[in-house]
């Protein structure tokens, strides 16, 4: 416990500087981020590839993430292009090329969209996000350990409850109305319109987590990585925002 708060002091404080300044440091960061999230996708699912597709995996990440483009799918089909010519003589073309795909996904998407709701929604907005994802984790855990009796998806994650999943829900909205209470004069948004942070991290966000589980536990691990000491890898840090981030982004882009 000791070391995960020592790791939090140390992390979360450069980690929300480097997103309010933004720019070219932001995107770097997230570069990075993304990179390290393929590199354990990598050690988890073991994909059979060559090691020049390999190559083009991390790279097609890269410009995913740091010219930020819409052309996303794009650069994925230029990849599965890859993979069937210089995978033309195995039997598990199209399987190498669904893994591929979706290890190209789930370690960008997140990170994708979180430059585009920094540049396009301000910094206020995106630490409500992130600290709302903190507060529903934290929430569904200590809740989940204390009153935790009915198992939520044992097969996949034995210790997660039905009740810890309602507390995360809930202290998400409480931590978002109070949170529009004081620094709603620093984003234009309604508070009906910032409870769809709260309604999509609640569910979707605790979906994300769950997911995450599913991976790891099919490969028989705790952790995706072990670069945050006490926290875990990328993927244990932001999976919940790699399905929560995208579809709000994508919701408020119609406000």
């Amino acid at each position: 416990m000791k070391i995960r708060i020592i790791t939090a002091a140390i992390t979360i404080p450069l980690f929300l500087f480097i997103i309010y300044l933004a720019g070219i440091y932001l995107k770097i960061l997230l570069l990075i981020f993304s990179l390290l999230a393929l590199f354990e996708l990598f050690k988890i699912i073991k994909p059979q590839i060559n090691y020049f597709l390999k190559v083009i995996t991390f790279i097609s990440a890269a410009i995913i993430i740091f010219f930020n483009t819409e052309q996303i799918y794009l650069l994925i089909l230029c990849l599965l292009f890859f993979i069937m010519v210089f995978e033309v003589n195995k039997e598990n073309i199209v399987f190498s090329a669904a893994i591929i795909t979706f290890m190209i996904i789930y370690s960008t998407i997140g990170f994708f969209y979180f430059y585009k709701f920094r540049v396009n929604y301000g910094f206020s907005l995106l630490l409500l996000l992130l600290t709302d994802i903190w507060v529903c984790d934290t929430a569904a855990y200590f809740f989940g350990i204390k009153f935790g009796k009915h198992k939520l998806a044992p097969q996949i994650s034995p210790k997660k409850s039905i009740e810890g999943f309602l507390a995360g829900f809930i202290f998400a909205f409480i931590y978002a109305f109070f949170f529009h209470l004081f620094f709603n004069k620093f984003y234009s948004f309604s508070l009906f319109q910032i409870f769809i942070i709260p309604l999509i991290v609640g569910i979707f966000g605790q979906i994300g987590d769950l997911f995450e589980s599913l991976i790891k536990r099919s490969a028989d691990i705790k952790d995706s990585g072990k670069i945050l000491p006490g926290h875990g890898g990328i993927l244990d840090r932001f999976d919940s925002l790699i399905f929560s981030l995208p579809l709000i982004y994508i919701i408020f882009s119609y406000f």
